[in-house]
């Protein structure tokens, strides 16, 4: 069995000086009716806002949160067979993917992931100061994929702090069934921690069981499946070892009141959001079906987008530009390798005829 990594929040103890009143209640065993200590407004509300969204809702804006977000921890657990423990909230993935680099990776250091793959890993880890190598994507074109076992060998290799590895993927849209990227996940190197993106998996054909796994942090999201993007919250499952560092480096008031209340909410709405990713697998069906009958080039995706490859030519850029001007945003990713993908939010607009019409007309062109 692999060890526990340690990180360089584990050479001394760190108390943290806000764990919340929340926490307070919790260790008294009893509520807390004067908060005294917050240094919070006064419960006054513009008459606007009292109308429009009434007393309660108001009240979590005036108040800090609870920095251990139990209450959602504690859906989330009996929503997905899990102990509390293993879960930690934090401000969305993104928050979570710079909350473990910082807690598992110090200047200097090195991290591995794709060429190409979800850029804000690049960003948070170059900013912190660590060096980051990249393996580029196989094939081209449809073929254009992740390969686990050079990702695993490159890690070899390299003995990186942390492989970040985004399944569903971003850019493209793949999906590693479960089985395989637990096979690799245990394949890297002791000393090596797996950032594992899952923002995307309920998407996905099959949800796979979140169990923890060793030496990896599953991330999850409320932005994608949950349709919850602008509250920004996210979620990591791993061992309480491995999170217990991470607890003493994140900001303890990352997330609001508000968007732990929703987000917990959302966890019992099984009908919309079944219906929510039902609607979504139509649309993405409905471009399948349309790429095929065009000859568009089409990336299987489990994901709410699709993944378009196309030739790198002026064409491309030209075409995204045309489109922008005229008020329809396109994702364009880095290039990988040969390929230039366009990615493609899922959504209604997306089946305009003009659109549709451009892209497949685009696509010849770049051929």
């Amino acid at each position: 069995m692999k060890p526990v990594l340690a990180g360089p929040q584990q050479r001394y103890a760190i108390d943290n000086p806000f764990p919340g009143l929340p926490t307070l209640e919790r260790t008294l065993g009893r509520q807390i009716s004067s908060r005294l200590s917050g240094n919070e407004a006064l419960p006054r509300y513009p008459n606007a806002l009292l109308e429009h969204y009434g007393q309660a809702f108001l009240e979590r804006c005036r108040q800090y949160p609870d920095p251990a977000a139990l209450a959602l921890r504690q859906a989330l657990a009996r929503d997905q067979s899990l102990a509390p423990e293993q879960l930690l909230v934090d401000a969305g993935a993104d928050s979570l993917i710079a909350l473990m680099l910082r807690t598992y990776a110090g200047p200097g250091d090195t991290v591995l992931c794709m060429e190409g793959t979800y850029p804000t890993f690049d960003y948070f880890a170059r900013a912190q100061g660590l060096v980051v190598n990249t393996l580029a994507y196989a094939g081209q074109g449809r073929s254009l994929a992740i390969d686990l076992q050079a990702l695993a060998n490159a890690a070899g290799r390299l003995r990186p702090k942390v492989v970040y590895l985004a399944n569903p993927d971003n850019p493209t849209g793949r999906f590693h069934p479960l089985e395989r990227v637990r096979a690799f996940s245990l394949a890297l190197p002791e000393g090596t921690l797996l950032i594992l993106d899952e923002a995307y998996i309920g998407f996905a054909e099959h949800t796979p069981d979140l169990g923890p796994w060793p030496n990896t942090v599953r991330l999850r999201s409320f932005s994608k499946a949950y349709g919850l993007a602008g509250l920004r919250v996210g979620y990591a499952v791993a061992a309480p070892e491995l999170l217990a560092p991470a607890l003493r480096a994140r900001i303890h008031y990352a997330v609001s009141g508000v968007a732990l209340h929703f987000a917990e909410h959302m966890l019992g709405e099984h009908e919309h959001l079944a219906a929510l990713r039902r609607e979504t697998c139509q649309l993405r069906q409905h471009f399948a079906d349309f790429a095929a009958h065009h000859g568009l080039p089409c990336l299987p995706s489990a994901t709410n987008f699709v993944a378009v490859p196309l030739a790198r030519t002026e064409a491309v850029v030209q075409w995204h530009a045309h489109w922008l001007q005229r008020g329809v945003s396109v994702a364009l990713p880095a290039p990988l390798g040969a390929s230039q993908l366009l990615r493609l939010t899922l959504h209604p607009d997306v089946f305009q005829p003009a659109f549709l019409d451009s892209l497949v007309h685009l696509a010849r062109e770049a051929t």
